[in-house]
């Protein structure tokens, strides 16, 4: 009888301390529980400029102090292309974006007790951002930008992709550098490429060239880019034992 209460002793105390090393309630208490939960509620997927768009956030934490509720930006540029090339047939299309301006705080807000909201068991908050007239979207073509001034639009990774797309095309390179600006005798163009296409010193030979070329005697008569701005909007919240958490982006097209 001593033997299975000493039996019995033995396997409780394992039972406790497997409980205690491994209790999720625990673990939760020191695994982050505190950091607020934070969501933004869909917006409208586009908005005029000089116009204001509409922000919800819904949001929960520990405690009953927050120290910092903001919200925050980021801004890409959509850059969409059009050409034809004068005296060759080839159009150049092509469309990317770019990080405009990198995340920034647009604007830091007071808290206020009174935006708990009981039917939603969080707090409610609703502010709007005030879209920049600078973000509109324009478009510039041949019937209202001329050649000198809209080569100015290209930027360094527009000029790129524009050679890139050109030297990819190799009867389009023939004929814009053999045949019309006669740049390079056919001879040197044949060098630059073996059975597997442009070698690597055909291509910086290919690049050098067209870069000497000026680029209102590569355009031809139509030509049109579309600059669109998207920005991206996120709120964050940190409480009052300094954890901070934020809400996934919202994003819109500026029109």
């Amino acid at each position: 009888m001593k033997k299975i209460n000493i039996l019995l002793v033995i396997v409780f105390g394992f039972i406790f301390l497997s409980c205690e090393t491994n209790d999720p309630l625990k673990e939760l208490s020191t695994l982050g529980k505190q950091a607020p939960n934070v969501y933004f509620l869909p917006i409208d997927p586009s908005a005029n400029a000089n116009s204001e768009i509409e922000c919800q956030i819904e949001y929960w934490t520990v405690g009953n102090e927050v120290k910092s509720q903001s919200l925050w930006n980021k801004i890409y540029l959509s850059e969409e292309f059009e050409i034809k090339l004068k005296d060759v047939d080839y159009t150049y299309k092509n469309s990317f974006d770019t990080l405009y301006r990198d995340k920034e705080l647009y604007k830091e807000y007071d808290f206020d007790f009174t935006d708990w909201t009981p039917d939603k068991n969080a707090y409610v908050f609703k502010t709007k951002y005030f879209v920049d007239g600078k973000f509109a979207k324009k478009t510039y073509k041949q019937n209202d930008t001329d050649k000198e001034s809209f080569t100015e639009l290209f930027s360094e990774k527009t000029l790129e992709l524009f050679y890139n797309s050109l030297i990819g095309n190799k009867s389009v390179l023939k004929s814009i550098l053999v045949d019309n600006t006669s740049s390079v005798n056919i001879e040197t163009f044949d060098s630059w490429y073996d059975t597997n296409g442009i070698t690597n010193d055909g291509l910086s030979s290919a690049y050098q060239t067209l870069s000497k070329i000026k680029l209102t005697d590569l355009i031809g008569d139509k030509y049109k880019k579309i600059e669109s701005y998207k920005i991206y909007l996120n709120f964050k919240i940190i409480n009052g034992f300094d954890e901070e958490n934020e809400s996934s982006y919202r994003s819109f097209k500026v029109k």
